[in-house]
């Protein structure tokens, strides 16, 4: 059964990734 709260936790992740990169610093999103 699909889990809204696994959603939640990707677009988390996602979401640090994409500050991090745009900050020029991908690593800092990790």
């Amino acid at each position: 059964m699909y889990s809204l709260q696994a959603e939640n936790g990707l677009a988390h992740l996602y979401g640090r990734f994409i500050v991090g990169f745009a900050r020029s610093d991908p690593l800092g999103a990790v």
